[in-house]
């Protein structure tokens, strides 16, 4: 987890995602993603990589153990264009199954990062 609030990614530039207040399973299984390859970013296969079932498990449960920060910022009415994420995500950005990510709180910019691969038509974020 990023000491610093302001911890970004090295490139492409964006804020790394929160990750404090996220599902065990949903940690778990994206960290599988990333040791695969199914989810593609070097740094995260790499470490991913050399975890086992075990460590994944202690850290999702870590990390899910952690306070969800919010941002503070009032989001508004969800755009029309965002109804199929609630389904999923639900009205507050708060995953509806432990299997979807939560989405309160993060990174505009990570979440804008987040989206381009779905707008491209594919259905893994990175």
């Amino acid at each position: 987890m990023p000491r610093h609030p302001n911890y970004k990614n090295s490139y492409p530039i964006y804020n790394v995602p929160k990750l404090g207040g996220q599902h065990a399973p949903y940690l778990v299984a994206a960290l599988k993603a990333y040791a695969s390859g199914e989810r593609a970013h070097s740094t995260m296969h790499s470490h991913a990589a050399t975890m086992t079932a075990q460590d994944m498990q202690d850290m999702a449960a870590y990390l899910a153990g952690q306070e969800l920060k919010p941002t503070g910022k009032a989001v508004g009415t969800t755009p029309k264009a965002a109804q199929t994420c609630v389904a999923c995500h639900g009205n507050d950005g708060i995953g509806i199954l432990p299997e979807y990510p939560n989405l309160a709180g993060q990174h505009e910019d990570y979440i804008r990062h987040a989206l381009t691969p779905i707008a491209a038509g594919s259905a893994r974020t990175p």
